[in-house]
């Protein structure tokens, strides 16, 4: 088998070139205007819609406020611009939460009893007559927010006030799993990824407020993610071992607005504060285990004012505006969902018109370097010097495995060394090199795509006669 000669050049993916970090413009970053929401026409009022996930977007249509209040689940799509009523016979009117692949969610109610409002959550395939009404039998309300896997999760309750049991749906209302731990008053599911549910929880009996959770499909899984120095905290979506959301400072801040956007992967201890300053309230979204996607403001008053679209790799310096990708016509922006290089929102006009939005996130660009201290940089370059050492030096010369070997750090990054032999070749310079060993270390990780890509390397020649004295591994 023949191999690019890692002897002579090694890519270390070291960062995500040509993109857009703290507001400030890169190019590299493409946005495209997918399409704009048209107003539906089979309702009147306008439309509001909620998420954008891979390119269909869902929320409600109608007259939403005053005494006349009525609004419908609608679905928008590339090729329905003015939306499909998913409002089921049955019930009054509707809301569409999320949606993925061909699936949407949602609530479906009805004003019965002298004015309670009892909610049912639903399940749509596309159109109203796909409806499935996944209202668990014993409980008088329930909705649910997310979808993803062939999994719904949501929350039902016995009463219309505050106090809810987290729900796990597989496509019907049997298969209603309770997810709300022990020692919990009340607690919600907001996203899953198909595997994995995230969402928040509340003890008013110890008196503390809201914290987010993980679960794994049944109340026993459940993880706390409460970071340290929070009075509030939720979990919004989940993907790629990660988990989002948003929390508190204080309580003051909780009531004022002003949140954090917050990454985990897995534990309360690993929680990452992504919030940048600037913006007096961040929201993270959605992730693909690399990239976390979400919103800021920068009003006075936390969430009020224009959003912009962000983009975060981790850490809060890593941020990056997306609304500055958009041409300045669009007065705000947020970032809902991210499917592979792909981040997807919703996109506001001067006009008020919204447009449904994609940005294409690049893969990283590389830094290329042989032994022999030659240094290259980006993919064009390490490409250009790959090619041209084939054809003059590594022509009809092979590379041959002679032991690997792999230490994990974590799920995303890990050690590889590979010993291996190289084929007698001659250098540019007209010098013979005999056949010979090397030990190659890697430190290999995860991009964007989830693909392992080295990230950093060291390529040693083996010398055979200090192996031959080498006084524990001797050859």
């Amino acid at each position: 088998m023949r191999f690019s000669p890692l002897k002579m050049s090694i890519v270390l993916i070291l960062s995500a070139g040509s993109i857009i970090r703290g507001g400030t413009t890169y190019a590299g970053i493409t946005y495209t205007d997918l399409y704009t929401l048209g107003t539906p026409v089979t309702i009147q009022g306008g439309a509001y819609p909620n998420r954008n996930t891979g390119g269909q977007v869902v929320g409600v249509a109608g007259n939403i406020f005053g005494a006349n209040a009525h609004f419908h689940a609608f679905l928008w799509s590339a090729t329905s611009t003015n939306g499909v009523d998913l409002n089921a016979l049955g019930f009054a009117d509707s809301y569409a939460s999320s949606a993925s692949g061909q699936q949407q969610v949602g609530r479906a109610l009805n004003y019965v009893d002298g004015g309670n409002v009892p909610n049912h959550a639903m399940l749509w395939s596309g159109d109203a007559a796909s409806v499935i009404d996944l209202h668990p039998s014993g409980l008088l309300t329930s909705a649910a927010f997310g979808v993803a896997g062939g999994q719904q999760v949501g929350s039902a309750g016995n009463d219309l006030g505050s106090t809810r049991r987290a729900i796990l749906w597989r496509g019907s209302a049997a298969s209603a799993i309770d997810l709300t731990p022990a020692g919990v008053d009340s607690a919600m599911a907001n996203n899953t990824d198909g595997i994995h549910q995230v969402g928040v929880a509340l003890n008013s009996k110890s008196n503390s407020y809201s914290h987010a959770l993980l679960w794994s499909g049944t109340a026993n899984s459940a993880v706390d993610l409460h970071p340290q120095g929070f009075a509030t905290s939720a979990a919004n979506g989940v993907g790629g071992g990660q988990q989002v959301g948003a929390g508190a400072k204080t309580i003051d801040d909780f009531y004022a607005g002003n949140y954090h956007a917050l990454v985990w992967n897995g534990t309360a201890a690993s929680e990452v504060d992504l919030s940048s300053a600037g913006f007096t309230a961040t929201f993270a979204n959605d992730t693909n285990g690399h990239w976390q996607v979400g919103v800021g403001y920068s009003g006075p008053d936390g969430i009020d004012g224009p959003g912009r679209a962000l983009l975060w790799s981790g850490t809060a310096s890593s941020l990056i505006d997306l609304q500055s990708t958009l041409p300045a016509s669009f007065v705000s922006s947020q970032a809902d969902t991210i499917v592979g290089d792909t981040v997807y929102g919703l996109a506001t006009d001067a006009s008020g018109s919204v447009h449904a939005v994609s940005w294409n996130v690049p893969e990283p660009s590389g830094v290329g370097l042989s032994v022999m201290g030659v240094h290259w940089r980006g993919k064009d370059a390490i490409v250009k010097a790959h090619a041209a050492f084939h054809e003059i030096m590594f022509k009809d010369c092979k590379t041959h495995t002679d032991e690997i070997s792999v230490r994990m750090l974590g799920a995303d990054y890990g050690i590889v060394v590979w010993v291996c032999t190289v084929d007698s070749f001659t250098t540019p310079s007209g010098t013979i090199l005999p056949k010979h060993q090397n030990r190659m270390t890697l430190v290999v990780g995860k991009n964007q795509k989830m693909h392992w890509q080295v990230v950093h390397g060291q390529n040693t020649p083996i010398d055979p006669e200090a192996a031959r004295f080498d006084p524990v591994n001797k050859r």
